[in-house]
């Protein structure tokens, strides 16, 4: 299969007379090979993940309190338990990380490139992730009112930190710090580095939508995809892990605000929380109308070549589709009728909140 160096990563060479639209067996089995690479590495870390998660469970049972709000009947979550679904899927994300790029001969420095990396270009990002996130969010009041209307609900969404300051410090540290950098690894560096291989827009939309998926309830879904494929384009147009991870930071920041008023005066969670939201999209409109207007999208391109190289051999490739399955299985089994979402609130289903 022939590459050539490209934004990102590579990407397939276009025809010549030597080489058809139709890929031969041999380059299916190479791209089919490296669609399994790829979730073999997603289905290995959700497998650690969950490891990490059960051990630190056990190994910390004596310090998890079942405290309830008897106002809200929310299960409220205490230090220990939070350090466990926060650390649990990141530490294992940036294990796998390292991992695969050993494996797979990558200078992980060759992924932090700053040569197209500017504050400029950060700061123009960072607008479009605002203006992403406020989409996605009036999104998922819509998800909300679907699923209401159908009598469901997502009991595992259903708990709140505890007020203190090694807790809420903690769920500050892996929401603004932890979580994006852990997240940016595993899907702007693996996911979209090795798929952009094939095509560079394809990449863009498949780490999205996996991204998306990964956070395993239909709230989440629909706002970390439509999140993802800012991250994925500024990625792509930088040629770097950086901006996306700042991107990350920043829109996880934005929405850590309300709950760090919060720790302060309960009541001020609400207009605080409006306030960010309105912000963020207001700032997040007007940097993007600025962006179409000065810089436009560069979309890369997507022809006949790649749809032969993308869809319709990724589907055939095992790994992808066992990853796939568990992600649709966890946000399927997310969402049960209300009457009975109570029962079902366990905290080892939290775990995947992030």
């Amino acid at each position: 299969m022939a590459y050539m160096y490209g934004q990102y990563g590579y990407s397939p060479a276009p025809p010549t007379q030597e080489r058809s639209v139709i890929p031969g067996r041999e380059e299916k089995k190479r791209i089919r090979k490296l669609y399994n690479s790829v979730g073999i590495a997603l289905t290995v870390q959700y497998i650690f993940m969950y490891a990490l998660a059960m051990m630190g469970y056990i190994g910390f049972g004596d310090f998890i309190t079942e405290e309830i709000n008897e106002e809200t009947g929310a299960a409220v979550v205490g230090f220990a338990e939070a350090s466990i679904m926060f650390c649990a899927p990141a530490i294992a994300s940036i294990i796998i990380f390292f991992v695969y790029n050993a494996i797979s001969r990558v200078k992980t420095s060759s992924l932090f490139r700053t040569e197209r990396v500017s504050g400029a270009f950060i700061g123009k990002a960072v607008l479009a992730a605002f203006f992403f996130h406020q989409i996605g969010m009036f999104l998922e009041y819509g998800v909300s009112i679907v699923l209401t209307a159908m009598g469901l609900d997502t009991p595992s969404l259903n708990y709140e930190i505890q007020r203190d300051i090694p807790t809420t410090a903690m769920d500050l540290f892996s929401s603004v710090i932890l979580a994006p950098i852990a997240e940016e690894l595993l899907y702007r560096g693996i996911v979209l580095k090795e798929t952009a291989r094939v095509s560079r827009r394809f990449a863009i939309v498949f780490s999205a939508v996996m991204f998306g998926l990964m956070h395993g309830n239909p709230y989440q879904l629909v706002m970390a995809t439509l999140l993802g494929l800012v991250l994925g384009y500024v990625t792509i147009e930088s040629d770097s892990l950086i901006p996306a991870i700042v991107c990350h930071m920043a829109v996880n920041f934005a929405a850590s605000i309300p709950d760090l008023a919060a720790y302060f005066d309960e009541a001020l969670y609400d207009p605080v929380y409006y306030i960010i939201s309105a912000l963020e999209f207001v700032l997040g409109l007007i940097g993007s109308i600025y962006i179409i207007k000065n810089d436009g999208i560069k979309l890369p391109p997507y022809t006949e070549y790649h749809k032969k190289r993308t869809l319709p051999i990724m589907i055939t490739s095992a790994g992808i589709i066992i990853i796939t399955a568990i992600y649709i299985f966890d946000v399927c089994t997310s969402v049960e009728p209300i009457e009975e979402a109570a029962e079902f609130a366990e905290t080892a289903l939290r775990m995947f909140i992030r």
